[in-house]
């Protein structure tokens, strides 16, 4: 909300360059120990990077003051207000997770035999054994076992407790007739325990208790995601690791050889492993364990698993046993990568999500099934008649004349006609290409788009070209010769050799036509497969696809809408849902109705699924957003909350973004101080100022595009890569353009690379709107133990610069970027839980998508709730301000944009989620900004008579408060930086960002050699000079001073320094000048 305040409202708050700030009433409350701030050596370096820019000044009319009580920071400062609450929702699971992985006893020995009595069985030392209700134990770890072709319910699971094995056994297993029923109860929900497995949230999904919509006390640790953080692989290093497994493994029967592989083997190799249970027990435990009995699970008959009851559960017990070593060998190593105890925290609350559904989903799936089936049998139809016209066009006309059908084989086989030949067989008679289509299996013509005689019975042309498919090449587009010079890629070439993979007879013979790949979305020298793919629905709605058959529209457009649900479709139906019906599964408060039953998905979620400990799920982590095109892309708008609850949540706007951004800002201690910093707070996407709308105007491309673009630059992708995205979403470009338009972005943006040249011995970016960015993410990347600014998280050891030197450097900085985004979203967590209890919310963690957040509340609770999410993110923002030492935040990003109050799960709260598979608009639901909300609290207060929406503090937070010890401080890792002005040689390494030239650079360089710094060669620079020169004159003739012992030049103020120049000298040097 824009105000028309004027500025001299004694709310109103700017920084040196203009920016606004937190209204004062938050600033004091947020910030009680204030640091000295920028030097004006600082301002005057941003006043002229800006200006550069041309951005100086160019800010936002000014937005409305914020006046808003905050619950008082715990501790004396943001930094230990968020220590203190991550050591809060730590207790008891730090201390029980830390006393579960080294206990006094070695694990009790297996049971002799395991009971086949339903439910659960404790197996004692003296070799007893007894039912008992539940493992009563503060830490167990936990397997289950399911009959997946059967039923996702389970059938058998083990628990280790520091004492004793469990078992537990449905009793449906040994009722034939009986289908599946039972979750598994682990009992006392309120009791705080600690459950331990490797993808631990498969097992959390058939736990009983997890299903009430009041959170059970249990906190689960996964081994998979402790490994991720320890010795996780980034996607770059994965298949290496693969290959040199494999190499390794073939060298195992010769010992030397095998030493001699190993030493000349990437150090970072023995350091990480792919993610599996087997894959981490033999790389931090060195054992080999045997899955083989998992096959036993994979059948349709119970009678199976009884028969083999002993050894199923063995297996069972010894992934149990082998997930207890691993805990043990990886969670001191996480402890020691993740210190601050808001990260053991968030990760706990990440693995509590939890979506509620309604009888919608059911009736999704069949109205999605059932359009898709329409629309494809529409698709077979249309198929059929144009063979049938193929079929025609041979009767009447020479096939060979036409540009798509005279590439089919026309030619037929006799058949013998017998006793045996059925007259109805369609084969008879037919040419090749339709014979090739007969599944012999199902007796029927199998037609699908992929099938590769489709394109040329549908006549399609690539910019008005017919299409024409090479063994070697994949598909293309034919053009004739005198047409060929306006194609802007380079043609292929044939091979006249029969053996080489690029032979075509027909080509090779076809001297009127030159041949062009149909491009590819991963470059100009990779074939095209299918054109009907889907990575080539954008160039079929562009226009760029096309076919002079009208029905081929038609069936592209069905197919189109097919796409979405034919890839998302089975993971839909595999979606466990339990459903409250009858009474069977108690989901607390829930209560269903006639017409609303009540169903609840517990996501497959890994809380840190990547070497960046970012979260992994297979379906809702990656749902589409509705769309009138696809069917089944209104998934997501099937999450819906029970009667009397909302969805309440927020987009974090720009996180890593503004995160990047703000580490650049740092060297300048000022907000907005860089090009890149200051217009992420300053541009607005609504007026086309923001960096995305920016970068798809230079690039000729839409902001959804630019905005990969720019995250993918972010995160260290090449020019290369740059030019791939634009070929890919510009097919209009030839690549000599678009490399011509990256290079010339990444010159503006990114800047050029220095050479390495003392003092600041590396290479680094100058003279770029980002540079400074980026050398601030390079100088996490390359130190020593690279950790996240901002919680102390330390990168995984496989990309630890210990192990990959400079290798992989671009998954570093991309470490950096999106690591820093999960310390952000688990300090968001941690604050809503706190603000939820202390403000009295009913109500639990939901989702976490990146940079989304959204939590299930009562309707009665949504206005407190909007108002506990606003603080949280203004508290979250400070932190990271405060943890790179600026002591301010701009108004502009310290509340969320809005905060969005919904009846179902969807990217915004306006979208109707209206799709071919479903006509009916859902109902909108509404968003609250900051200012909204606080006008909405204001009567939600007086409708209640009450004076404060908090409440009084939470008391175990108030007991921490009070007991905030120095042994507390020590768990927060690396400490703040201290507050104090920029040395001079920051301030150097900053100004020598600003340059232009490597001739620049080294002049500087020298100067800085010789004693002279960076603010006064700054001052020189702005003042008086001789016409025509440049930046590189004013520095060599500071040079050549300083060498000739002159200190005037440095010394006097720009004014004394006027006077006649001499002239260079033939050689290039400046003569001093004249007294």
């Amino acid at each position: 909300m824009r105000s028309s305040l004027p500025l001299n409202d004694p709310e109103y708050r700017e920084n040196q360059i203009g920016i606004q700030m937190l209204s004062k009433n938050l600033y004091e409350q947020l910030f009680p120990q204030r640091g000295p701030g920028a030097s004006p050596d600082q301002v005057n370096f941003s006043r002229k990077l800006l200006k550069d820019f041309d951005l100086l000044g160019k800010t936002q009319a000014p937005l409305g003051e914020v006046k808003l009580e905050l619950p008082k920071l715990l501790g004396s400062n943001i930094e230990d207000h968020f220590t203190i609450l991550g050591l809060e929702q730590c207790h008891p699971y730090l201390d029980m997770a830390t006393s579960f992985c080294s206990p006094k006893v070695a694990p009790p020995a297996y049971p002799k035999t395991w009971s086949q009595t339903p439910g659960w069985t404790r197996y004692n030392a003296d070799g007893s054994a007894e039912s008992v209700p539940y493992p009563d134990a503060d830490a167990i770890v936990f397997d289950t076992e399911v009959l997946y072709k059967l039923s996702p319910l389970p059938v058998m699971a083990v628990a280790l407790s520091e004492t004793h094995w469990y078992s537990w056994t449905t009793a449906d297993l040994f009722s034939r007739d009986k289908p599946f029923r039972d979750l598994i109860p682990l009992g006392q929900p309120d009791r705080p325990k600690v459950i331990i497995g490797h993808h631990v949230a498969f097992d959390r999904a058939r736990i009983k208790e997890e299903y009430q919509v009041e959170s059970t006390q249990y906190a689960f640790i996964d081994t998979l995601s402790l490994h991720c953080a320890v010795g996780g692989l980034s996607s770059q290093q994965r298949s290496t690791w693969m290959m040199s497994k494999k190499a390794e493994l073939s060298f195992k029967e010769d010992p030397i050889q095998h030493e001699m592989f190993k030493l000349h083997q990437e150090k970072w190799i023995a350091h990480g492993s792919l993610n599996s249970l087997k894959a981490t027990a033999e790389l931090y435990l060195g054992k080999n364990i045997d899955k083989s009995t998992r096959d036993m699970f994979d059948t349709l008959n119970k009678e199976d698993i009884i028969q083999s009851f002993q050894e199923c559960m063995r297996y069972c017990a010894d992934d149990v046993l082998t997930t207890y070593e691993l805990y043990r060998k990886l969670f001191p190593k996480f402890r020691l990568k993740a210190p601050h105890p808001v990260s053991f925290a968030g990760m706990l609350h990440m693995g509590k999500s939890y979506l509620t559904t309604t009888k919608e989903w059911k009736n999704y799936v069949i109205s999605s099934e059932k359009k898709c089936r329409e629309y494809r049998e529409r698709v077979s139809e249309i198929l059929m008649s144009r063979i049938q016209d193929a079929f025609h066009k041979e009767e009447i006309a020479d096939v060979q004349d036409d540009p798509w059908l005279k590439h089919l084989d026309w030619t037929r086989k006799e058949h013998r006609i017998t006793k045996r030949t059925d007259p109805n067989d369609p084969r008879l008679g037919r040419p090749k290409w339709f014979r090739d289509l007969y599944n012999t299996k199902t007796k029927t013509i199998q037609l699908s788009l992929s099938k590769r005689v489709v394109p040329y019975l549908l006549r399609l042309q690539w910019k008005g070209y017919p299409l024409y498919h090479s063994a070697g090449f994949g598909w293309l587009y034919r053009v004739p010769v005198r047409e060929a010079g306006s194609i802007k890629t380079p043609p292929v070439t044939f091979s006249a050799s029969a053996d080489d993979k690029t032979y075509d007879p027909k080509a090779v013979e076809d001297s009127a036509h030159v041949y062009f790949r149909v491009p590819h979305k991963d470059g100009e020298n990779v074939n095209c497969g299918n054109p009907l793919g889907k990575s080539y629905l954008p160039a079929f709605e562009e226009g760029t696809l096309t076919s002079n058959c009208p029905e081929a529209l038609e069936i592209l457009k069905l197919n189109a809408k097919c796409s979405y649900w034919i890839s998302a479709r089975r993971r839909v139906i595999d979606q466990f849902v339990v459903w409250q019906d009858g009474g069977e599964i108690d989901l607390g408060e829930i209560k269903s109705s006639n017409d609303q039953a009540v169903g609840v998905i517990l996501p497959l979620a890994i809380a840190m699924g990547t070497v960046t400990r970012r979260a992994v799920e297979p379906m809702w982590m990656t749902a589409a957003n509705a769309s009138e095109k696809r069917i089944g892309s209104e998934l997501k708008a099937m999450i819906r909350p029970p009667s009397g609850y909302k969805f309440i949540g927020a987009d974090v706007d720009s996180q890593e973004l503004w995160i990047s951004s703000l580490l650049g800002d740092a060297q300048f201690g000022i907000h907005g101080a860089t090009p890149i910093g200051f217009m992420t707070l300053q541009g607005a996407k609504a007026l086309k100022t923001d960096l995305h709308s920016t970068t798809g105007a230079i690039l000729g491309i839409s902001r959804d595009h630019a905005k990969v673009f720019n995250y993918s630059r972010i995160y260290g992708a090449s020019v290369h890569y740059a030019v791939q995205l634009l070929l890919q979403h510009n097919p209009g470009i030839t690549k000599a353009e678009a490399t011509e338009k990256a290079e010339a972005l990444y010159k503006q943006t990114k800047g050029l690379t220095s050479k390495m040249i003392q003092p600041w011995n590396s290479k680094f970016f100058f003279g770029g709107s980002e540079s400074h960015m980026f050398n601030a993410l390079g100088s996490i990347a390359k130190s020593d133990e690279p950790r996240t600014p901002v919680l102390g998280c330390a990168i995984p050891d496989t990309l630890n610069p210990a192990n990959v030197g400079n290798e992989y450097y671009r998954s570093r900085v991309n470490w950096a970027v999106q690591s820093s985004g999960v310390d952000y979203l688990h300090l968001l967590l941690v604050s809503i839980h706190y603000l939820f209890r202390r403000m009295g919310i009913s109500g639990r963690f939901l989702l976490s998508i990146h940079d989304e957040v959204r939590f299930l509340v009562k309707e009665e609770d949504e206005v407190p709730a909007s108002l506990a999410l606003h603080i949280s993110n203004l508290w979250v923002r400070a932190l990271f301000a405060s943890r790179v030492g600026i002591h301010d935040l701009p108004l502009s990003v310290s509340f969320f944009s809005c905060v969005d109050i919904d009846h179902c799960l969807r990217k915004e709260v306006y979208m109707n989620c209206v799709t071919p598979s479903n006509s009916a608009p859902i109902d909108v639901g509404f968003s609250l900004s900051i200012y909204q909300t606080l006008a909405q609290v204001e009567a939600w207060k007086q409708s209640r008579s009450i004076g404060s929406i908090y409440g009084d503090e939470v008391p175990t937070v108030a007991r921490l408060e009070q007991a905030f010890l120095e042994e507390a401080k020590q768990l927060t890792g690396p400490a703040a930086p201290p507050a104090k002005r920029a040395a001079v040689q920051d301030l150097d390494w900053t100004f020598a960002q600003m340059l232009k030239s490597q001739r620049e650079i080294g002049l500087l360089a020298s100067l800085v050699g010789l004693g002279r710094h960076s603010p006064a060669i700054f001052e020189a620079l702005e003042g008086p000079r001789q016409p025509g020169w440049d930046t590189e004159s004013v520095l060599q003739d500071l040079l050549e001073r300083s060498r000739a012992g002159s200190m005037r030049v440095l010394k006097h103020s720009a004014a004394s320094r006027r006077g006649t120049f001499q002239g260079r000298k033939a050689n290039g040097t400046l003569s001093p000048p004249a007294n």
